[in-house]
């Protein structure tokens, strides 16, 4: 459930247009063209793009960024004029604005309570698909005693991870590629027991069986699993549901998540949630959790 920030109200999926453009693209009004999501756009979109941008700001501040003030700078690469930037998002069915600081302030919210008890229990803590560790960062402020290890693509991101937390033993991220098992034999060398997460980023992968075909070679030292993503399969044929169909296809998004894990005897599936928070409402972040049957 999204916080009540004291500014927030629901407005009406008719209202969606005027502050998202996705409507009027979905419907062909505006010029769309649907990208190919492989390897090519990873490098050129995050690594190139994103990223390079993130780890040149870093490099030119005369004082050095924090985390936060790098999350920060993310979000204004993407067109938000500040943290206090209005945003739609959703809860549910229901559409709402509120401030962004808000709408992120309640997925790390989410993610600390739904991954706790997992945590607490765990020596090692591990993100596939990282970025520079900000949510590592994130949950190390919570857990300060775990071992927090991260995986991602982007070379820039796993350098920016370098310089952010350079002094600190307990944060490393390492290049890693979702398509590539040689990759993931960094999770063996983690302390267990393990608690592997995903955020946004199995979102990137059309389909995702790369990712359980590797992990079930780890799977005696890894405990819960838990992904933070938009799972295609949940929509539903509401409206709203379809749009979200529609916003995944153009966008090439991942639509296999959920029925890879229950397509595998090895896995049990502890809990599913549905469109906790959406931002942006067309792409709603749902919580899995599950872990592999000993």
């Amino acid at each position: 459930m999204i916080s009540k920030d004291p500014g927030m109200r629901e407005i009406n999926l008719d209202d969606l247009t005027q502050y998202s453009p996705w409507p009027a693209r979905l419907l062909g009004l505006e010029n769309w063209g649907i990208p190919t999501r492989d390897t090519t756009k990873t490098e050129q979109e995050y690594n190139r793009d994103h990223y390079a941008r993130c780890l040149r700001y870093f490099s030119e501040a005369v004082q050095k960024p924090t985390p936060e003030d790098v999350r920060r700078f993310q979000y204004e690469i993407e067109g938000f004029s500040s943290l206090d930037s209005t945003v739609c998002v959703s809860s549910g069915d229901r559409l709402y604005l509120t401030r962004l600081s808000s709408a992120l302030g309640d997925i790390n919210r989410i993610m600390t309570q739904t991954m706790s008890a997992a945590i607490a229990e765990a020596s090692t803590v591990i993100e596939l698909g990282s970025g520079y560790g900000y949510f590592l960062w994130m949950l190390s402020q919570h857990f300060p005693d775990k071992a927090w290890r991260g995986g991602d693509y982007s070379m820039n991101a796993v350098r920016l991870s370098r310089q952010l937390f350079g002094n600190r033993t307990d944060i490393r991220v390492v290049q890693m590629d979702f398509y590539e098992p040689e990759t993931y034999k960094f999770i063996q060398e983690c302390a267990s027991p393990i608690v592997v997460f995903t955020a946004r980023s199995i979102e990137q992968l059309p389909e995702s069986a790369c990712v359980f075909n590797a992990l079930g070679e780890c799977s005696r030292k890894v405990g819960d699993v838990f992904h933070f993503e938009p799972v295609y399969e949940l929509y539903s044929d509401t409206l709203l549901g379809l749009m979200r169909r529609r916003y995944t296809q153009v966008n090439d998004y991942n639509r296999d998540l959920l029925s890879q894990l229950r397509s595998r005897p090895s896995i049990r599936i502890v809990e599913v949630k549905e469109d906790v928070v959406g931002i942006p409402p067309l792409n709603p972040m749902c919580v899995i959790h599950w872990r592999f049957v000993q």
